[in-house]
């Protein structure tokens, strides 16, 4: 499928049963943006005010942003508008002149879900029920979770007059899935529905080929025509040292008022590692592993919530140590916590690929950015995380205990 660089897109402003619809030649710049670590879809729109869209929406906080757009299957947003950050008037000809409007905008429930506060309690119930219960009677409109991964944990739990955003947050870090049996859960949105699930199960996703190789393998060369997996920039991110405080490892501590005893769970990075799967052979650091490192006194009762919150502060800390940013053309398919393989080509005159970063990524985050003055007019920019090394020669780095089937089986694409 050849790229023409035009991606038509239909953005509406509405309210008070008033549309004006923006035509694509007058949004300089719209984005929004969806996370792994990020519950909402969120983003910005910048547009020529050619439509007197100041007069007829007033903008008061009740208007909506709708944002259609696809050429294989069509996407459709709804998203609320919660800051109009800036209006500045701009004056083309001594007869013509309109203001350019910057709008902040996120996903319907943003605002209740982050400022509304409630109490409540759950007695001996697994914490997956109190966060999807916490969801429904937070927000406006209840959507269906794709996927909703089970917790192992019951608890007893008082919501004492939290947001629902801080009562999750609270909860995730001390689960562990019931089918991945790890901790480090991820509540988020992305443009295919609302996911409760563990990082863990993302790693272990398997569907790379049974969505298509089209949109999931990267490629920085010519791509005979294929518009949508050509890299057109990139950058890597560094490893960033001060992390190692809080990978090296610690000791998380309790109180069990039942005994009247302190309780101690410590933990390392060799064994921290060992629960996760890898897109590689070799971890990203070499054996950092002391336990004396890092002390928190978390105050829980309970020793195995202490061991999730270490493994769930670790995972996701860890997760973020190498990481890929790619722009590409855009493709409406892509989605936040996808599965993708850049074919990384060697600088060694005598190698064809990078054996240690080629293969295997967790798409973290998309900003889609559609503009009508720029070409392509749909661009990603997508960030990539890598958890281990494919293959390495360096010999002090630390061994991978659960790697990818794929990178196991050598099954990787040459």
């Amino acid at each position: 499928m050849a790229d023409t660089g035009q991606h038509n897109i239909t953005v509406k402003l509405v309210t008070n049963g008033k549309v004006i619809t923006i035509l694509n030649e007058d949004i300089p710049e719209l984005y929004f943006v969806e996370d792994i670590f990020s519950v909402f879809i969120a983003g910005k729109l910048t547009f020529f005010d050619k439509y007197n869209a100041l007069e007829l929406l007033s903008f008061t906080g009740h208007e909506y942003i709708y944002v259609i757009y696809g050429e294989e299957e069509e996407k459709q947003f709804m998203f609320s508008i919660y800051n109009v950050a800036n209006i500045t008037p701009m004056t083309m000809t001594e007869e013509t002149s309109f203001s350019v409007v910057e709008l902040y905008f996120a996903e319907l429930d943003y605002l209740p879900f982050t400022q509304n506060r409630h109490s409540k309690s759950w007695l001996n119930t697994k914490i997956s029920t109190i966060i999807k219960d916490i969801y429904k009677g937070s927000v406006n409109t209840v959507r269906e979770f794709l996927t909703f991964e089970e917790t192992n944990e019951k608890i007893n739990f008082c919501m004492p007059y939290w947001t629902p955003s801080e009562s999750i947050r609270w909860l995730m870090c001390r689960a562990s899935g019931a089918e991945t049996k790890t901790a480090g859960y991820l509540f988020f949105s992305n443009s295919k529905g609302l996911n409760l699930t563990t990082i863990e199960k993302l790693f272990r996703n398997q569907t790379l080929e049974k969505d298509g190789k089209n949109i999931l393998y990267y490629r920085f060369g010519a791509t005979d025509g294929l518009y949508s997996n050509k890299i057109l920039g990139w950058s890597i991110g560094g490893i960033d040292k001060q992390s190692l405080l809080g990978l090296q490892g610690g000791k998380k501590y309790g109180y069990d008022w039942a005994t009247k005893s302190l309780l101690t769970k410590e933990y390392t990075y060799e064994d921290q590692i060992s629960k996760f799967t890898m897109f590689g052979k070799k971890t990203l650091f070499t054996n950092i592993s002391n336990s004396d490192i890092k002390l928190d006194m978390e105050g829980d009762s309970n020793e195995i919530l202490l061991r999730n919150i270490a493994q769930s502060e670790f995972i996701k800390r860890y997760a973020k140590q190498l990481s890929v940013k790619i722009t590409v053309r855009g493709h409406e398919r892509r989605y936040a916590g996808m599965m993708a393989n850049i074919i990384w080509q060697s600088t060694t005159p005598d190698q064809i690929i990078d054996k240690a970063m080629d293969g295997k990524y967790l798409v973290a985050t998309i900003v889609h950015q559609f503009s009508g003055s720029m070409q392509p007019t749909y661009k990603q920019m997508i960030t990539l995380i890598k958890n281990a090394y494919t293959s390495s020669d360096f010999k002090y780095l630390h061994d991978a205990t659960i790697v990818d089937k794929e990178i196991k089986g050598e099954k990787l694409l040459k």
